[in-house]
C-alpha cells in the first residue's frame, strides 16, 4: 500500500473532505442546501457597502450608481479611488436609503 505525506495537497484535500463529511452527505441526500455560501457572502458585501456609505453620509444607491458608471473603464490598480470615503465629496451627502 502506498502512503502519502500528511502535509501533501492530496492529504489536505482528503482530510478536509472527511472533516466536512456530515455536511457533504446532507447535501448529497437532500439537495436543498446550497453547495457554497456565495449568496450569503454577497449579502454581507452589500450590507457592508451600505453601512460604509451611511457612515460616510452617502446615499448607497447614489454611490453604487456612481461606482458602476466608472468601474468598466477604471484601472484595477486604482480601485481604491472608488471607495466611499474617497468619493464622498463628489456625491450628495444624504446618508439615507431613499
Amino acid at each position: 500500500m502506498a502512503l502519502i505525506s500528511r502535509k501533501s495537497d492530496a492529504a489536505t484535500a482528503i482530510n478536509y473532505t472527511l472533516n466536512q463529511w456530515a455536511a457533504l452527505t446532507r447535501y448529497a441526500k437532500d439537495g436543498l442546501p446550497e453547495i457554497d455560501h456565495n449568496i450569503a457572502e454577497r449579502g454581507v458585501a452589500m450590507y457592508c457597502m451600505i453601512g460604509t456609505c451611511m457612515l460616510n453620509g452617502i446615499n448607497p444607491k447614489v454611490y453604487l450608481t456612481h461606482m458602476l458608471d466608472r468601474t468598466a473603464d477604471h484601472p484595477v490598480n486604482r480601485v481604491d479611488e472608488l471607495l466611499p470615503w474617497v468619493v464622498a465629496d463628489l456625491l450628495p451627502r444624504t446618508g439615507t436609503l431613499d
